[in-house]
């Protein structure tokens, strides 16, 4: 593992009911008070003040953390910081990875090693390419506990990859050519029955009208179903929405113009061709209308 690039001594174990983050100590805190300490060592002996050491081969359970202990290197400072705060139930903070997600690797050999977190612990099986999980045998892909394991013996994950997914693989499944074939009307005939198409049904409900509209076809959903059609608003009169989306001040509507009852007379469309033949007959002929005209006054007297 690549130590430089871990960012998980950037913040160091906390308790969970201590919100308090101010005692979390960084690398960078902890490197330079640790050349502080190798600087002022000559001091410390004159002083007689002696800091512990940190003991590789106890019990990860025994393992408490003291001020001033020393460590051989930031891995052992570390291991040792995990070890503690699994055995205590602490709540471990990374700057990167989320705590949920973080694994302990605890190796049986070289092959075997258990796998857990907070709440889990599973077996992982290098030899074997096995997880507790079965998601390594059943995907083919190392799950995030190999990985763990993994990572854990300075290895590289993709080469326990299963075949599959190689580039090698693929070109195996591929190396042979796809040979052509002939159209319908060349097969060869037989005197058996053709398939037929099943039989259609009637589908319950009530048959859709409208056409399918094709995916890449653009539907307005503002626009109205009935083209030309105007909504006249019952609160203000006005037009292009209705009551429910009125915000104006109610108003009374237009009086209805009234129509006169009964059936409207229907106009001959003879006798209005024939009036204008009549009026030129009575306008040519004024000398006769004056002759009846003295005939009846002759016929008074």
């Amino acid at each position: 593992m690549n130590l430089e690039d871990d960012h998980f001594l950037s913040l160091l174990c906390y308790d969970q009911n201590d919100e308090d983050e101010d005692d979390v100590i960084s690398i960078e805190d902890w490197s330079a008070s640790e050349k502080d300490n190798e600087s002022n060592s000559d001091e410390d002996h004159e002083h007689d003040v002696g800091y512990p050491c940190y003991d590789p081969n106890l019990d990860w359970k025994l393992m408490k953390p003291i001020v001033g202990m020393k460590f051989e290197s930031p891995s052992q400072l570390k291991e040792s910081l995990i070890d503690y705060g699994v055995s205590n139930g602490y709540q471990l903070v990374f700057l990167v990875n989320d705590h949920n997600r973080y694994w302990k690797v605890i190796p049986s050999d070289n092959i075997i090693f258990e796998v857990r977190n907070e709440k889990d612990a599973l077996v992982v099986n290098i030899d074997e390419q096995t997880c507790t999980c079965r998601s390594w045998q059943l995907s083919g892909i190392p799950c995030v506990h190999t990985v763990a394991a993994l990572v854990f013996i300075n290895k590289d994950p993709e080469t326990y990859v299963g075949n599959w997914f190689k580039k090698d693989m693929f070109k195996e499944a591929y190396k042979y050519s796809i040979k052509p074939l002939k159209g319908s009307i060349y097969w060869p005939k037989t005197d058996d029955i053709k398939p037929l198409p099943p039989k259609e049904r009637r589908m319950p409900g009530r048959p859709t009208v409208k056409r399918k509209r094709d995916p890449s076809e653009k539907v307005n959903k503002n626009s109205n179903v009935g083209y030309g059609r105007k909504m006249t608003c019952q609160n203000c009169q006005g037009i292009g929405h209705n009551m429910k989306s009125c915000k104006n001040e109610k108003r009374d509507p237009k009086p209805k113009e009234t129509r006169p009852k009964g059936r409207r007379k229907r106009v001959n469309s003879t006798t209005t061709t024939t009036t204008p033949t009549t009026t030129a007959a009575t306008t040519t002929t004024p000398t006769q209308q004056q002759q009846q005209q003295q005939q009846q006054q002759g016929d008074d007297e």
